[in-house]
């Protein structure tokens, strides 16, 4: 089981520089868990690429439920009071504190393509490609 952000499952479902990379990491291990923000900043990605053009607004709308149904029941919340005390120890934002401390509480890794969060908590935040080559290694 991992923790992934909301990066992590853009990829998954919208081709990009790291999607090759994500998928071999769901294929690894595809017992993925988030917090319930993903869903808000899934749908600002979504918005980004229909509002340039770049993708249909019904395939955004297709896309969304796919991932709500691929996370379903794989959705938790963290105290408020875990996700400021990594705001004291950190300049990360909220947003960010909330996948560290789930990966936290959880005592598993948080899987992220965000270099400066990856900076910021290099115990538990990890790049997917450094992930499946570990994998791979072992």
């Amino acid at each position: 089981m991992i923790v992934v952000d909301t990066n992590i499952i853009s990829y998954f479902w919208i081709p990009g520089e790291c999607t090759d990379q994500v998928k071999e990491l769901f294929h690894i291990d595809p017992n993925w868990i988030s917090v319930p923000l993903w869903r808000v900043e899934m749908q600002n990605v979504l918005a980004k690429y229909f509002r340039a053009k770049m993708m249909p607004e019904e395939r955004a709308i297709e896309l969304m439920a796919l991932a709500e149904h691929q996370m379903s029941g794989h959705e938790f919340a963290v105290s408020s009071k875990d996700v400021l005390d990594l705001l004291i120890k950190s300049k990360c934002t909220s947003y960010d504190c909330q996948f560290i401390a789930l990966a936290e509480m959880n005592k598993i890794p948080l899987l992220t393509t965000d270099e400066p969060l990856i900076k910021a908590f290099p115990k538990i935040a990890i790049h997917p490609k450094r992930y499946v080559k570990m994998k791979d290694a072992s």
